[in-house]
Order: structure tokens, then sequence, then C-alpha cells
């Protein structure tokens, strides 16, 4: 059905004025399919408060279409390991691990995601990340 601005919550209300404007700003087209996404997710959910609100509004402001997705794929998984150059099969023993390459653009974008709070040093391994209690949140927001 149709939702008009009078049935917006307050919460609401401020989502769609913070996330709007980064909607219209953003040229890459996967990013604008999450954002979408996220408007349309948060139309319907009148449960939304002021402070997850605040907060995914700010994530998706700065996250990359390309963190989003990493954060979908590696959703199913304990931990993210990065791959070593001295890492070979044997070292797999790790079950239920995201594997990443130690490579520049995989070691920015764990960077993008520590500085954004989305995930944490894991336990398991030296170099190993999970993410963080709020990611299945945003990722449901934003249609995972």
């Amino acid at each position: 059905f149709p939702v008009t601005i009078e049935m917006l919550t307050d919460p609401q209300f401020k989502f769609f004025n913070d996330l709007v404007p980064v909607l219209l700003q953003n040229y890459e087209e996967e990013k604008r399919c999450y954002l979408r996404a996220a408007l349309q997710h948060t139309l319907h959910d009148p449960s939304i408060d002021f402070g997850v609100g605040a907060i995914v509004a700010r994530i998706l402001r700065d996250i990359s279409a390309q963190e989003l997705k990493f954060m979908q794929d590696a959703f199913a998984y304990e931990e993210v390991g990065v791959k070593h150059s001295t890492w070979s099969p044997d070292d797999k023993h790790e079950v239920n691990f995201y594997w990443l390459d130690d490579t520049l653009p995989n070691r920015t974008l764990i960077a993008g995601l520590l500085s954004l709070g989305l995930v944490m040093k894991g336990q398991r391994l030296m170099e190993s990340y999970i993410l963080t209690p709020f990611v299945p949140k945003l990722l449901s927001i934003v249609g995972h």
C-alpha cells in the first residue's frame, strides 16, 4: 500500500532526510541500488528508531558498494582470514573462514570496514576479523 509522508514516524522521516541527499549525490549504480533498498525497507519498517537510523544513514553515506558486497559474501562465515604469501592449502584447517588474498585492495577494504566499526579483530588467527554485531541489522536494511 502507498505510504504518505504523514504516515512516517519521526525516526523514519529523519532517516529519509539523511539518506536522500546521499542517494542524489552518488553516481555508483551498485551503491544507489543499496541506498534505494534501504529507503524502501525503512519506508515499511516503523520500528526503526533515531539511534539505529542515524547510525545506518552515517554508515551508508561512507561505505562503498564493494564493502557492502563483501559483508554480504562474508556474512555466512565465522571469521575473515587474510592469506599471506606463506599461506598453504594445509593452513585452510580453519573452517568457516572467508579467505581474502593479501592484496592492497583487500587491505583497503578491511581498513575501511574497521574505520566504520563494521569489522573487528578476530580471535583465531593472527590476521583475522569478525563482523560486528551491528552488521546483521545493516544488511537487513539494505536487503540482504
